[in-house]
C-alpha cells in the first residue's frame, strides 16, 4: 500500500474516532491551543505549536492573510469526502468532516478576556520539545460547557493570521472530541495535517486560498461603477429552529427568571419575508418533553435589514443580513435576537439572543449573550445585489 493510501486510512481513523468521541458529553473543564514565544535576532516572535514547523520552514508563507473558513471546507472536504459523522440536524444523513468542522467552529465563540489564560498543561509538551530560544504559552482556551474561547488579550509578536485560523480549526477539534483535560498532542498533529493539505499547491488548495486571502493593503479601492454583483439575502426564511450555543459571561445586570429553551422555533406568520417589509413572527420554545405545559411567547414584528458593500468593492460576506426583533417572553424580562450570517457549508443561519431584566436599566455588556444556530427546510433565497448602502 502506497503512503497516499496509508495517509487515507489513518485520516480515515482518525475521524472515526472522533466521531466517535463526539457522543460523550463533556463538563466545565476545556482544552486549549498552546505556543512558542520565541527570541530571535529581529525579536521576539510567536507561533502556533501545531504548525510551528510549517512556519519555520516557509511552507505555510506560499498564501498570505487569513484563509476563508467554508473555502477551506470545500477543500478538506475534495480531500477527504468520506460521510462518517451523522448529521447534526437531519435524522438518517451523514456529513464530511470538513462539514462536521465547521459546524463545531459555528457554535463557538472567540472572546478577548482581561487576562490572558493561564498555562494548563493538557498539551504533553516537555521541556525538550520546546524549540530552543523559546517558552510555551498558552494562547487560547475553551470552555466546553459555555462554547467560549478565551484568547489572549494582545496581539502576539509575529502571529500571522494563518496561526490564528489554524488555531480555530485546533478549538473546532477539541469541542468535536469532547474530552476535556485529554492530552491535546493528536488535535495539534491532526491540525498539522489540514495546514500541509491546505498551503499544497498540487492539492488545489492554494490558488483558493489566495484568491480570498490577499490582505486589503494590497488592493485597490473598487470605483462604484466597477464593483461587481455579489449575492445578498433577500427573503428571510419562513421557518427556522434554532438552539443555544455559546454562553457569555454574566453580570447581576443580567439576571432574570428567564428559563433557556433547548430550542427556539421561528415561524412567520405575516409578510413575505422581504427587506424593508413587516414580517411577524410566531416564536415556540421547546423545553423537552419533561417540561410539562408549553409556553406561548407575544407575536414579534421583526427588523430585516441586508448590506452590500465596503471601499474595496467586497461584499460584507455571501448573504449578508440581519434580522432581528425585540419582545418580553414574560413580564420581568426583555430578550432582543439577531440572526445575520448563513453558512454556505453546512446551512445553517447564526446569530445570538440577549435576556435582560425588564425591570432595570439596560447597561451594555460586551460578548454577554447566547449563541444561535439555526436551520431551515427551505433553500435561502438570494439574489445578485449592487446596492452599497445599508437597506
Amino acid at each position: 500500500m502506497n503512503s497516499k493510501h496509508l495517509s487515507l486510512k489513518a485520516f480515515t481513523w482518525t475521524i472515526a474516532v472522533f466521531a466517535a468521541l463526539s457522543a460523550n458529553a463533556g463538563n466545565s473543564s476545556g482544552g486549549g491551543g498552546v505556543g512558542f514565544l520565541c527570541d530571535e535576532s529581529d525579536g521576539p516572535h510567536a507561533y502556533l505549536a501545531d504548525t510551528y514547523e510549517l512556519r519555520k520552514t516557509g511552507q505555510l508563507d506560499r498564501y498570505v492573510g487569513v484563509p476563508d473558513f467554508s473555502k477551506a471546507v470545500e477543500v478538506i472536504d475534495r480531500k477527504f469526502p468520506q460521510r462518517l459523522f451523522p448529521h447534526p440536524f437531519k435524522r438518517g444523513e451523514n456529513v464530511t468532516f470538513g462539514f462536521m468542522l465547521a459546524h463545531i467552529h459555528n457554535g463557538l465563540h472567540f472572546e478577548e478576556y482581561g487576562t490572558d489564560p493561564l498555562l494548563h498543561h493538557d498539551d504533553n509538551i516537555g521541556e525538550d520539545l520546546i524549540p530552543p530560544g523559546c517558552r510555551k504559552i498558552q494562547l487560547a482556551w475553551q470552555d466546553l460547557s459555555t462554547g467560549i474561547v478565551q484568547v489572549r488579550k494582545q496581539t502576539l509578536p509575529g502571529i500571522n493570521g494563518a496561526d490564528w485560523f489554524y488555531l480555530k480549526i485546533h478549538e473546532s477539534l477539541i469541542a468535536l472530541r469532547k474530552r476535556p483535560g485529554l492530552d491535546t498532542t493528536p488535535i495539534r498533529a491532526k491540525v498539522g495535517e489540514i495546514a500541509k493539505i491546505l498551503s499544497d499547491p498540487t492539492n488545489f488548495a492554494l490558488e483558493v486560498l489566495q484568491e480570498m486571502a490577499v490582505p486589503y493593503r494590497h488592493r485597490e479601492i473598487v470605483p462604484k461603477d466597477k464593483q461587481t454583483r455579489y449575492r445578498t439575502l433577500y427573503y428571510a426564511p419562513r421557518e427556522l429552529t434554532c438552539v443555544p450555543t455559546w454562553t457569555g459571561r454574566r453580570s447581576w445586570f443580567r439576571k432574570t427568571n428567564f428559563a433557556h429553551p433547548r430550542r427556539i422555533h421561528f415561524t412567520r406568520v405575516s409578510g413575505e419575508g422581504r427587506v424593508g417589509q413587516e414580517n411577524v413572527y410566531k416564536i415556540i420554545p421547546s423545553y423537552g418533553d419533561d417540561h410539562g405545559e408549553k409556553i406561548s411567547w407575544p407575536l414579534v414584528e421583526t427588523d430585516f435589514y441586508t448590506g452590500s458593500y465596503n471601499a474595496f468593492g467586497d461584499a460584507d460576506g455571501v448573504g449578508t443580513f440581519d434580522l432581528r426583533g425585540k419582545f418580553q417572553p414574560s413580564p420581568d424580562v426583555d430578550l432582543v435576537f439577531s440572526i445575520n450570517k448563513y453558512d454556505s457549508v453546512t446551512g445553517e443561519f447564526l446569530g445570538d439572543y440577549d435576556v435582560d431584566n425588564a425591570n432595570l436599566p439596560l447597561v451594555y455588556e460586551v460578548d454577554s449573550g447566547y449563541g444561535l444556530r439555526c436551520h431551515s427546510s427551505e433553500t435561502p433565497i438570494f439574489r445578485h445585489d449592487e446596492r452599497s448602502s445599508i437597506h
